[in-house]
């Protein structure tokens, strides 16, 4: 109970992995929030400022309007050109976002209009912990700590029926909107959670882990973007798969794809690794010397020899600058089937030697 107690106030119901895998996500949708109400708000309260200068009703909340007016716009302009490469930023606008807009509210309630029945900060309390996705005990401290500031200055300020309606709502309000807040953020967290792990079911073949044919497409027309002067294809085939199957039953022909991807991971990671089908597997490395590559593939090929295995592997590598990624892919493939025909006669050689 403790345990999860702990993750529904740090991490949003989600464990910290969970939610540290989703981390990405969270600072997108804060940022796109951030920017939504930063930039609304940076309108209204302009707008309210200007008006403050002819309708004397709203005239006494003319600094905070311009104060909040300039810190929002601010806010604004930081997330627009940093928020973006500095992910961290956006989390500690979404806590200024807290501290502005319900100082905001407390200083209409309290300061320039004492007298009056406190609306803006109520509507704060209510708004704000159902916008932003942040870690349930951040949002609960951030509004303890100014509902305890509001209703101290209530006191310093108001009196009678505006003190007692004002503190009651601050009461009331803050509770249901932190409570309202730990539950849409308890939602969201899980959503991503969720739609992460769906999204990488979908990515990832279930007998080797490697990224499948489905990852391959999505992925297959962004990968030159990584690249700086080259981008190599491995195309690499499992000999002897059909026999396997025949011979000693599809679980043998599992193992070998299973020990041949592990290997194949080994050697060129798990990223742009790819099990096409059935025994292929497509690998793309950018930047890599062709020296190199050529080494690690003749490594590669040795220990899955060792292993009882063997593998038909074809590569091409092309300049960034004249890159054809058909002209690339075709190439490793017409060079992998020249290796498995030089395979398979000798292997026929060897049969009638005996």
């Amino acid at each position: 109970m403790q345990e999860k107690l702990k993750d529904v106030l740090l991490y949003g119901g989600v464990s910290a992995l969970d939610y540290t895998n989703v981390q990405d996500r969270v600072n997108r949708v804060n940022r796109i929030f951030v920017n939504a109400v930063s930039g609304l708000a940076s309108v209204l309260i302009t707008a309210l400022f200007l008006m403050s200068y002819s309708i004397e009703g709203i005239g006494m909340n003319h600094t905070v309007y311009g104060l909040g007016a300039l810190l929002s716009a601010a806010m604004l302009v930081c997330s627009l050109l940093f928020g973006k490469k500095y992910p961290r930023l956006t989390m500690a606008l979404v806590h200024l976002s807290y501290i502005i807009f319900y100082a905001y509210g407390i200083m209409i309630g309290t300061i320039t209009d004492p007298e009056g029945k406190t609306v803006t900060f109520m509507v704060m309390l209510v708004f704000l912990p159902i916008l932003f996705t942040v870690p349930p005990l951040q949002t609960l401290s951030i509004t303890f700590i100014c509902e305890v500031i509001f209703i101290y200055l209530c006191f310093q300020t108001k009196t009678g029926a505006v003190l007692d309606n004002d503190v009651v709502d601050a009461i009331l309000f803050g509770f249901l909107g932190s409570i309202t807040g730990v539950l849409i953020t308890c939602m969201k967290v899980k959503l991503y959670v969720n739609e992460l792990y769906l999204r990488e079911v979908g990515r990832t073949d279930r007998l080797t882990s490697m990224e499948n044919r489905n990852a391959y497409d999505l992925d297959l027309y962004t990968i030159p973007q990584e690249c700086k002067k080259s981008l190599a294809c491995v195309y690499i085939d499992v000999n002897g798969l059909k026999i396997a199957n025949d011979n000693y039953g599809h679980k043998a022909g599992d193992r070998m794809l299973i020990t041949v991807a592990q290997i194949v991971k080994k050697y060129f990671g798990v990223y742009h690794t790819y099990r096409l089908g059935g025994d292929e597997f497509i690998v793309f490395i950018p930047d890599i010397k062709s020296h190199v590559l050529a080494n690690q593939i003749d490594a590669m090929k040795r220990e899955i020899e060792e292993n009882g295995y063997h593998v038909a592997v074809g590569w091409d590598e092309q300049c960034i600058n004249e890159l054809s990624l058909t002209s690339l892919q075709k190439n490793a493939e017409l060079k992998m089937y020249q290796d498995k025909s030089i395979y398979y006669k000798d292997s026929e050689h060897e049969r009638r030697r005996h």
